[in-house]
């Protein structure tokens, strides 16, 4: 069941967080996990009415793919030929954290890749090298999780850790 008033609290926040992002006080990037092969999972595709098309497809490995997209179009991507898991996705960040030129904030869904006990416990680094997790509400989940574990719930009921970004005074020096 949704929490409208968390759904518009972050809504609102996010809304925010865009407009400071496109007047250069911070970068705001949107993260995700994906995995691709040649053998297609889904067995149609769009065609104009009355065509046929083939596609052709082969057994191959998977790359999996975990990728932070910025409000200006710049795509960070880390790859694995292995399923990904909370500690690539840690590590991944944490690598993405070092390259910041302004505070940024990456914006994730709640799927259990990001909600680990060891996932929340390094946000506290982040954050002192500029890199914040917002989360969006808890209906906003995608099936990345539950592709593998059939469940579209957090964790064992815990509630990842937020930080809100209310004002921001300068340029030079935005309070978080």
């Amino acid at each position: 069941m949704q929490d409208e008033n968390e759904y518009e609290q972050k809504r609102l926040t996010l809304l925010t967080l865009l407009l400071l992002a496109q007047a250069g006080y911070i970068d705001l990037c949107f993260g995700d996990e994906s995995g691709f092969s040649l053998m297609p999972t889904v067995p149609y595709g769009w065609i104009k009415k009355g065509q046929q098309a083939c596609i052709l497809s082969r057994h191959s490995g998977r790359i999996n793919v975990f990728g932070l997209l910025s409000t200006t179009g710049k795509l960070t991507s880390y790859q694995k030929g292995e399923s990904l898991n909370s500690q690539f996705i840690i590590d991944s960040i944490t690598d993405f954290a070092q390259t910041l030129q302004l505070p940024t904030l990456v914006v994730l869904d709640n799927a259990p890749l990001h909600t680990s006990a060891a996932f929340q416990a390094k946000q506290q680094e982040w954050e002192t090298k500029g890199l914040y997790v917002f989360f969006l509400p808890g209906t906003a989940l995608t099936s990345t999780a539950s592709k593998d574990s059939g469940s579209r719930s957090n964790t064992a009921g815990s509630k990842p850790r937020t930080t809100f970004l209310w004002s921001c005074s300068t340029r030079r020096s935005p309070k978080f």
